[in-house]
């Protein structure tokens, strides 16, 4: 099962956002764990920033930091927390 979020919703969650892309990507996984990721889009749809959780091999929850590299787009460099 996958939940989608968009930005510049008005009101509540019937509202549509003000751009196609959806800002926060929800999912459940096989093993029943949650993973999402928030990835914020400038108006041209281009993403700048992205966050996603990962499970790390502890079984502890870690967070991916994505920027994407201005000269080889779509490529991202990612730092793990």
């Amino acid at each position: 099962m996958t939940f989608y979020d968009y930005p510049g919703k008005t009101s509540g969650n019937t509202y549509p956002g003000s751009l196609r892309w959806p800002s926060v990507t929800t999912r459940r996984l096989p093993n029943g764990d949650t993973q999402w990721s928030y990835t914020p889009h400038n108006a041209q749809g281009r993403t700048e920033l992205r966050k996603e959780t990962y499970t790390q091999t502890n079984g502890s929850v870690g967070v991916h930091l994505c920027a994407t590299d201005p000269i080889l787009r779509p490529s991202y460099l990612c730092l793990h927390k």
